[in-house]
């Protein structure tokens, strides 16, 4: 990024974009927001993305005429899938062919098919195919996750096995553009009591009542999710620990003041909670089993 005379301050504007990604939206979308954040009108691009060793146009940002002339292109960029600087030279209408490199590997191209007539969009482009890395990194995973089962049955939230994906690709962007990042644990006090005294049945109406407020007490770019037995978390992207802190502060009062009600039991909701900020050299799996240790 430095390389392209880029300053974290360029990063501010991509909010849409990574709002996009948290919220699971169609790769159009996140491509709209790319389309509308670069903010030339005049300015042509396509997106290419390699697959499995195959080249797939995802995207260009004009009319139905222009995509098929740019579809036809596909075999140049075929021949140049491995490319890791950029082209100058593929095709006559082809200004640049930028590559999209995730983990040393190339997963496509942002072809520019007008000239970059400023700094300012020069540095947007660059930024924007940075943000692609990620964002084919990201959908990938979200099909690998895809039939092994994300979502809790019981409550609705995700599971232990998508907050891990969340948190990696959180990780990722943390790094990158120098965000903090952090997770909290939340555990049912007296959990097993409630279910001795109103049966598992009464025990997963407690757990969907913690979820729904869970999930209404949290941001668009948050994510709760459900860990493991009366254990949740919730990943705060853009969050430090004393953002956190004040979201517990919130959650405790939240379950203070509504209590759960139903025709057989009356219950005051209590949790036991814990703070992980994000550091650097910290894993994936030791980020997720802290959250969890409660």
């Amino acid at each position: 990024m430095l390389s392209q005379g880029i300053d974290i301050e360029d990063v501010e504007p991509l909010v849409d974009i990574f709002n996009a990604l948290g919220n699971q939206q169609e790769k159009v979308r996140v491509y709209e927001n790319i389309e509308a954040y670069i903010g030339d009108e005049n300015f042509e691009f396509s997106v290419w993305q390699i697959e499995r060793d195959k080249v797939n146009f995802e995207w260009y940002n004009g009319g139905s005429q222009e995509r098929e002339k740019y579809i036809s292109l596909i075999d140049i960029v075929d021949e140049n899938k491995r490319e890791k600087r950029p082209i100058t030279d593929a095709h006559e209408k082809i200004e640049i062919m930028i590559p999209i490199v995730s983990r040393e590997q190339v997963e496509g191209f942002l072809c520019t098919h007008t000239k970059m007539k400023s700094e300012e969009v020069n540095k947007r482009v660059y930024l924007s195919v940075h943000i692609l890395s990620f964002v084919f990194e990201y959908y990938r995973l979200i099909e690998q996750a895809k039939g092994s089962g994300v979502i809790d049955p019981i409550t609705g939230l995700y599971n232990e096995r998508h907050f891990h994906l969340q948190a990696s690709m959180d990780i990722q962007k943390v790094e990158r553009f120098k965000k903090p990042l952090t997770s909290v644990g939340i555990k049912i006090k007296g959990f097993d009591d409630i279910v001795s005294k109103s049966g598992y049945e009464g025990g997963e109406k407690i757990l969907r009542f913690v979820s729904q407020i869970l999930e209404e007490a949290s941001r668009k770019t948050d994510m709760p999710a459900r860990l493991s037995g009366e254990v949740f978390g919730v990943s705060l992207y853009e969050t430090n620990r004393e953002g956190a802190e004040i979201y517990l502060e919130r959650l405790q009062r939240i379950f203070a003041n509504t209590p759960f009600v139903s025709d057989d039991m009356e219950v005051t909701i209590g949790i036991d909670s814990r703070i992980v900020e994000y550091e650097k050299e910290l894993t994936v799996e030791e980020m997720v089993s802290r959250t969890k240790d409660l």
